[in-house]
């Protein structure tokens, strides 16, 4: 039985609970190589944008507590283990740094090709249409492949990480298809 061997399970039955155990001190890290490689990664999406990536910041600040909130609920019913906000923080910055790869760029050329004026609804409405189903099709790719934990885990926390994945990649993708683009309409 997994409960009977030393688990990093944790049973979180309310928000705080579950947010407590998301902030809980850990080991002290000689380099933070998580901060390192997000900055890494935000860089590099600047340069390919042509432009700092304050949209994709925005996202993730949004989406974090979002995802949070909703895992932590989820929680009060099932074991998460304690790695499973470590992460929920990977994927969230992970994929919002890939999402905009797919949403911003678009923008960022279509507003270089008017001159850098404000993107109008329309041209942000079309530009969304023409770019949404990559996000679509990678958000249920990566669903599926995070509920095969379901079919082949016989250890129950296990399963409940891949769920917790789920609602992240859900909460994360339907943040960079709706939060994102209402960032970038100018009235």
């Amino acid at each position: 039985d997994f409960d009977e061997i030393k688990s990093p399970a944790v049973n979180a039955t309310v928000l705080s609970d579950f947010v407590r155990n998301s902030f809980a001190e850990k080991p002290k890290k000689k380099v933070p190589w998580d901060l390192i490689m997000a900055v890494v990664g935000l860089v590099i999406l600047g340069i390919y944008l042509g432009t700092i990536p304050i949209v994709t910041l925005l996202n993730i600040a949004v989406t974090y507590p979002i995802a949070f909130m909703c895992v932590a609920e989820y929680s009060k019913h099932s074991k998460v283990l304690s790695f499973g906000p470590e992460l929920m923080i990977s994927i969230i910055i992970a994929f919002s740094i890939d999402y905009s790869l797919f949403l911003i760029k678009p923008f960022v050329k279509s507003a270089q090709k008017a001159g850098m004026k404000p993107l109008t609804y329309s041209r942000l409405k079309r530009i969304w249409w023409e770019n949404y189903l990559i996000i679509v099709a990678s958000m249920l790719v990566l669903c599926a492949c995070f509920l095969t934990f379901l079919r082949y885990s016989n250890v129950p926390a296990l399963r409940n990480i891949g769920i917790a994945c789920v609602i992240t990649i859900i909460v994360t993708g339907l943040c960079n298809l709706f939060f994102s683009p209402a960032l970038l309409i100018h009235p």
